[in-house]
């Protein structure tokens, strides 16, 4: 009890009292197990920027989370939704695999749920994301599962209703609503009604922009990384019929003022091999030419998750690259093409 008391001590109050008020509108373990990660899935982010420095110091920082310094791990998840499900009287203990993963598993009533915030899941067999981002774009939660039981699937199956009741319940007591995948499927093949049968040109690609602009339209107030999902997602079903190595992504990281920032840079090639480069600016996708992505990326210090390369440019010799950061930026509300 000393031990749990300390760590108590050490997480934000503004934490503890959020979670508290929002918890004691439910009656049961499950609602309130629910409602803790729903919480915490809307306050905190994840800590992408441990991958880009691989600092292990960051690794227990749980005792500094506060609803201003909210970039977490999925170890420090872990800690802080077990501690907290302990005290509500919820059985839980954090899992651990081979690659350094950890998520949750509570019991509740004698059955086994998994909870892991972090792991990426799939939509419609494309491009798949977090629960971190499936909570922060109201979509529904997906990684908060019924542990799998070969012995009476009858019962795993009256195990999943029950969830799923749950689920639904607690997302309309916080007042929060998520869009189903079906309707997010139907609004993409909607979407996808604009293309025009002439494909892999130049207008194609102009007019899928413009599409996959449309459609992050409807997402605001998303941290940067879940975000970067949440681009990835539609240009993956937007752009589904390209071939993986004409249509790619990468990650990149540019410093703004004394901290970096996680941005999606798109590159798409049409048929006739030329390859056009789109960078996310204030929320929508701007097409670069090759030199201003350059000076853009040398005058902000660029990064790579995992040194990844990008098509089509070569980031070996900079040094002739004359346009300012202003006068990059400028550009951002010009037309596609």
């Amino acid at each position: 009890m000393k031990l749990k008391n300390i760590f108590f001590k050490k997480i934000n109050s503004d934490i503890l009292s959020m979670i508290d008020e929002k918890v004691s509108m439910f009656d049961n373990k499950l609602e309130k197990a629910i409602c803790i990660y729903l919480l915490l899935g809307k306050y905190l982010t994840f800590d992408y920027f441990f991958f880009l420095y691989t600092d292990w110091r960051r690794r227990n920082r749980y005792y500094d989370i506060s609803l201003d310094n909210r970039e977490i791990m999925c170890y420090e998840f872990s800690r802080i939704y077990s501690k907290l499900l302990e005290k509500y009287g919820i059985d839980a203990l954090i899992v651990g695999n081979s690659t350094g993963h950890y998520y949750v598993s509570l019991n509740i009533n004698n059955v086994s749920y998994n909870a892991d915030i972090t792991a990426h899941d799939i939509i419609n067999s494309k491009y798949s994301m977090t629960d971190f981002m499936n909570i922060k774009a109201n979509f529904r939660i997906k990684k908060f599962t019924v542990v799998f039981n070969y012995d009476d699937l009858d019962l795993l199956d009256k195990n999943r209703e029950d969830l799923n009741t749950a689920i639904e319940k607690v997302y309309s007591k916080l007042g929060l609503s998520f869009k189903r995948d079906g309707e997010v499927i139907k609004y993409i093949a909607l979407l996808k009604q604009e293309i025009p049968e002439n494909r892999f040109t130049t207008q194609d690609i102009n007019i899928r922009i413009n599409l996959l602009n449309r459609a992050i339209s409807n997402f605001d107030n998303i941290d940067s990384f879940e975000k970067t999902l949440l681009y990835k997602f539609f240009i993956y079903n937007i752009f589904d019929d390209y071939d993986i190595s004409k249509c790619r992504t990468n990650r990149i990281i540019l410093k703004n003022n004394d901290n970096y920032d996680i941005y999606l840079l798109l590159s798409v090639e049409d048929a006739s091999g030329k390859i056009y480069h789109f960078f996310e600016l204030d929320g929508k996708f701007v097409y670069f030419e090759k030199r201003e992505l350059l000076n853009l990326f040398k005058e902000n210090d660029y990064k790579f998750r995992y040194g990844s390369r990008v098509s089509g440019l070569s980031f070996d010799d900079t040094n002739d690259l004359t346009y300012k950061k202003e006068e990059v930026l400028a550009k951002r509300k010009r037309r596609i093409f």
